[in-house]
């Protein structure tokens, strides 16, 4: 009779091929990856406020004079 399949040895399941260091856990990337997109969000949301005070501006200004 064959012996038994071994279980991996500990802190081999998430190494990345080839040996080299896991890589981060999914959950940091995501949390990286929500947060550039939160500030990506802001960026354009002042982007666009400028961009309407200007408008908002320039109407005052042709109706007005």
């Amino acid at each position: 009779m064959s012996a038994p399949a071994q279980p991996p040895a500990e802190g081999t399941e998430g190494a990345a091929p080839g040996g080299g260091p896991p890589g981060p856990p999914p959950n940091t990337t995501s949390n990286r990856r929500l947060q550039q997109t939160q500030a990506q969000v802001e960026e354009m949301m002042i982007m666009l406020g400028a961009i309407c005070a200007i408008i908002v501006v320039v109407i005052v200004i042709y109706f007005f004079t």
